[in-house]
């Protein structure tokens, strides 16, 4: 018994000792956890305090974000975070290579919805790819057209078909620019074409379309005639007004605001003597002008001053070659405009001044105008201003007129007529356009349409055409395709045929020219007109597709 007790003393002894060892151990990770959490603490600490300084900078840069929630009953109610602009793309076509729809897409860009409008000239001839691609990441498609277009709309059948697949008939709009000029063909052929009567259509005039999207180099090109017109009334001492029937300026009103400013502060007030005169007396101080001019470029010029603007100013106007017999001895009523295509022409013209000095001195300078043209930069402005002051020339007349070449591309002739009832209703013509893209251009895109389970049918092996099935199978097809089901085609168990078109809802006949000809049907040994028939029956002509 004593033994036994002994034995059961020694058991609990060494038992408390591993007890004791355990929460020895125990206690040693407990303090390790605790240095670990000190340390990690530590660190925290750090990290935070550079958070702190990292935001403290941020904040003065950056306004904080402040989350208001239902547990914070004392902070106020704030108004809601502005959403941010949703954006769209806006795509153009055309069959036609120039810089209207250039500009259109450039002034369309600066609308509030579009973030941007880009342009694809369908001539010369691209690849497909090239405008269907655009058409499917855009969020509408405008097609623009005029007379001038290489391929007019009725012929553009292909593109609109497309475009209103892609994006649904609401998406896709038509401007016509300069409908009423041209044949009328092309005007009754698009009236029957099925798509002039369904999509949206705009119209506007050359004139109307470079008022708005042009307008800056128009005031600069109206400013110059003026001063040209300026330079003239001084020489004759007429009135500023033109003759009755011509466009008056004063008509132009808000059009032209700033360049009347210009024009009324540099032209003197007419005399009571001059007031007095008759529109006879008028007539006769009415001055004779002379282009000098070597090439045909000047002929702009010329059609300018025998436009209806310069009728009460100018009596006529004749284009020379060089100053010779044919230029007349110099009158008050004489103007001479010496006109240069470019500023080199003008270096040229003042290499050899010698034999042209004598007679120019004849006239007075203020009867002497110097234009230079085609300027594209403002260097080569520069450079024919710097020219003009240091030559002979610039002593022998009083003004310089510089013009650039994309001034003569507006319509400015028409614009000289204009009045502000023209001006309002181009404003107008085109607001509504913008309206209508803006109205559309939010609405989803029409769902694509899903293909289902396809069926690809053929006598060749399914190796041959192993390719299709990967694509079909691709993720780009993933919204659309199913299911992918080969299928032999052999001339017996014509049943298992009939039952697998049954189980497809789009079909593919696939035949390759390694099996000898391409004599798929309607041929002497083709080998497929009973499957196309009932390929045809049972889905519909729509699904069916021949590849080879």
């Amino acid at each position: 018994m004593e033994s036994q007790s002994q034995g059961e003393a020694n058991r609990k002894s060494q038992n408390v000792k591993r007890l004791s060892n355990t929460d020895a151990i125990t206690s040693q990770e407990t303090g390790k956890e605790k240095a670990k959490s000190l340390n990690t603490g530590k660190q925290k600490e750090t990290k935070q305090k550079k958070r702190n300084k990292m935001n403290k900078v941020s904040n003065q840069i950056l306004e904080p974000v402040i989350t208001v929630t239902t547990r914070d009953p004392d902070v106020k109610d704030r108004p809601p975070e502005k959403k941010r602009r949703q954006c769209f793309k806006v795509l153009m076509l055309s069959w036609e290579v120039s810089l209207n729809p250039i500009y259109m897409a450039a002034c369309l860009t600066n609308d509030n919805k579009i973030n941007d409008c880009s342009y694809i000239a369908l001539s010369p001839p691209t690849k497909d790819s090239d405008w269907t691609t655009p058409i499917e990441q855009s969020s509408m498609v405008i097609f623009y057209s005029s007379p001038k277009s290489k391929k007019l709309l009725y012929k553009m059948e292909r593109y609109l078909d497309y475009s209103i697949t892609k994006k649904g008939q609401e998406k896709v709009l038509v401007i016509i620019l300069d409908a009423d000029i041209g044949n009328t063909e092309w005007k009754t052929k698009w009236a029957e074409n099925k798509f002039s009567k369904t999509l949206k259509q705009f119209r506007i005039s050359q004139t109307e379309l470079d008022w708005i999207t042009r307008k800056d180099i128009l005031q600069e090109m109206l400013e110059k005639i003026k001063q040209i017109r300026k330079f003239l009334i001084g020489f004759t001492g007429t009135q500023e007004k033109p003759a009755e029937g011509g466009p008056s300026v004063s008509s132009e009103n808000k059009v032209t605001k700033k360049i009347q400013k210009t024009e009324k502060s540099a032209i003197k007030k007419p005399s009571k003597e001059e007031e007095q005169k008759s529109p006879k007396e008028n007539a006769e101080m009415r001055r004779n002008v002379y282009i000098v001019s070597s090439k045909s470029d000047s002929d702009w010029l010329q059609t300018l001053l025998q436009s209806l603007y310069f009728k009460d100013v100018v009596k006529d106007v004749k284009t020379i070659v060089t100053m010779d017999s044919e230029l007349e001895g110099p009158t008050d009523l004489t103007s001479i405009i010496l006109y240069f295509s470019n500023s080199k022409s003008l270096s040229s013209f003042c290499s050899q001044l010698e034999n042209n000095a004598t007679l120019l001195s004849n006239f007075e300078k203020k009867n002497i105008i110097v234009v230079v043209d085609n300027l594209d930069s403002k260097e080569t402005e520069k450079e024919a201003t710097i020219l003009y002051n240091k030559s002979p020339i610039g002593k022998l007349s009083r003004h310089l007129l510089l013009f650039w070449k994309e001034e003569k591309e507006t319509n400015y002739l028409k614009l000289l007529t204009w009045n502000e009832k023209a001006a309002e209703e181009a404003v107008g013509r085109w607001k509504a356009f913008q309206d209508a893209i803006n109205l559309r251009i939010v609405q989803p895109d029409p769902p694509r349409p899903k293909i289902g389970t396809v069926g690809i049918f053929s006598r060749s092996a399914e190796s041959d055409y192993a390719w299709l099935v990967t694509l079909l199978k691709s993720p780009k097809f993933l919204n659309f395709v199913d299911d992918v089901r080969p299928f032999y085609i052999s001339n017996k168990k014509y049943e298992d045929f009939y039952q697998a078109v049954s189980k497809c809802s789009f079909g593919i006949l696939y035949h390759t020219k390694n099996r000898g000809r391409v004599n798929i049907t309607n041929v002497t040994d083709s080998l497929y007109d009973r499957e196309i028939e009932v390929l045809s029956s049972v889905l519909g002509k729509e699904s069916l597709v021949n590849q080879w």
